[in-house]
This record gives structure tokens, sequence and C-alpha cells, in this order.
């Protein structure tokens, strides 16, 4: 992996699985950006534990309506070493937010700082989260004693991980209380947005799906046109849960 520029990133868009919640089977994404200050991964995918017995992980009403398909080289750990890195060499963990299918790999990575929002991290905690979405928080998967870096929403939207442009935190919530997205800016590619759960898959983007899943409607919309805009405007937007655009999908960005 040879050195970068300054502003700029590349990304590995990496498949962690599939995963049926209720509905079809979709794919399960994280990713791996490479900056010339450090290695940072967007999201963790689902924990080993699922491969073993779902139902005692996730318990029993999640593990009812759920199918894991998932190998051995699909879990984070193994991902990262098959590109020849070890979990020693990851600066950031970037949460998208804290979902069963997103934080299964959160306290592998020694040397990370885990960056989430604080409304976040009060949600997945709070016994008074509607059900059944509260049933998608698994506290095994994220409380753990790692060096966590809270945002503030709003007032920290935009923020700016290097301080050169070229990986960027929005805040988008709604389908969580604390969820964000990604934008990052490659030389070849331009500006890409890891959409997350923001909007999950094309269909939802071009507003021909509504959100199935989200804990406030209205946060959810304004969060959607912020990257509907940004489409407009010419990003790449790539979304973790789409079957058909995930055949199109690079595999490398640069």
């Amino acid at each position: 992996m040879s050195s970068l520029e300054k502003g700029y990133v590349r990304l590995h868009n990496i498949y962690a699985g599939g995963l049926k919640l209720g509905a079809g089977k979709t794919p399960v994404a994280f990713y791996l950006i490479e900056h010339k200050d450090g290695k940072i991964l967007f999201d963790t995918g689902m924990p080993p534990e699922c491969m073993d017995n779902l139902t005692e992980y996730w318990g029993p009403t999640i593990a009812s309506i759920s199918e894991v398909d998932m190998t051995e080289n699909e879990l984070v750990v193994n991902a990262l070493d098959n590109l020849g890195l070890k979990v020693e060499d990851i600066k950031y963990v970037i949460q998208s937010h804290l979902h069963l299918d997103h934080s299964g790999g959160i306290g592998f990575f020694p040397n990370a700082t885990y960056i989430v929002q604080e409304s976040e991290w009060q949600a997945a905690h709070d016994e008074n989260y509607p059900y059944p979405i509260n049933q998608l928080y698994i506290a095994k998967d994220f409380d753990k004693a790692v060096n966590w870096k809270f945002l503030k929403g709003i007032e920290d939207d935009c923020y700016d991980l290097f301080g050169d442009g070229s990986v960027v935190v929005w805040f988008t919530p709604g389908h969580t209380p604390g969820h964000q997205s990604l934008v990052l800016n490659t030389k070849k590619h331009g500006r890409i947005v890891l959409t997350a759960d923001a909007c999950n898959d094309f269909a939802t983007l071009q507003g021909e799906t509504k959100f199935s899943l989200c804990w406030n409607e209205t946060a959810a919309m304004e969060s959607l046109a912020r990257l509907q805009k940004a489409q407009k405007d010419g990003y790449t937007m790539l979304f973790p849960h789409d079957v058909e655009k995930w055949k199109t999908f690079k595999k490398y960005y640069d």
C-alpha cells in the first residue's frame, strides 16, 4: 500500500456476509479507508458469535426472524488479514451506528479510537427505547473498554477527521438517533458517500421505497434529502444493503 497525497484517501469496499432480518437477505458491508496519517474502518460488520449460536447472542426475538450467511473470511479481522493488515494497524473505527449488523468488530482493534455519536451511545443504553427497534442493540457488541470519542450531533456536523477534507463525518439521524454517514475524497473517483443506513439502498435514495425501520421519520427524510443533494452534486453513493447495486460497486476506489 503506497503513500497517499494529502487530502485524498483510498477505499476498500468489503463484503461482510449476508443478513436476512425479517425481509429478504441483503449484503452487509464495512469499509477500510487508507489515509496517509492512518487507516480507518467505517463499521465492523457482524460478530463471530453469529456463526455459532445466533439465538444465544442476539436473543430469541431477533434470532427468530434472522438468518446470517457469513464465512470466516468475511469477519472483519480476517478480511483485513487477507489485505495484509493487522488489527494494530487500525487508527480509527467510525461507527455509523450501533445496530447488530454494524458493530460486531468493536474491541478487536487495540490502537483505535472509536468514533460514535453521543446520542447513539445514549439510545443504545436507553431502557425506554421503543420496541422492537431496541432489540437491534446488542450491548455485548459495544460495551467494551476501548477508547471512545463521542461526537455531539449538529454541533459536530461535518467533523473533519484529519483536517484536510478527505474524511468527513455527516450527522444523518433518523434510522437511529445518532446515525452518521461518511464522506470521502478520492483522487480518481472524486467524492464518495458511505450512506450506511441513512439510505440503505438505491430505491430509497430515489424515493421509490419508504424507510422500513426508523427512529424518527422526519429526521430520516431530512437526512435522505441531504444524501439526495449529494448525489445530484455528483458524489458516488455506496449503500450497505442493496442486493443489485452491490454487484456494480467496485471493491476498490482510489
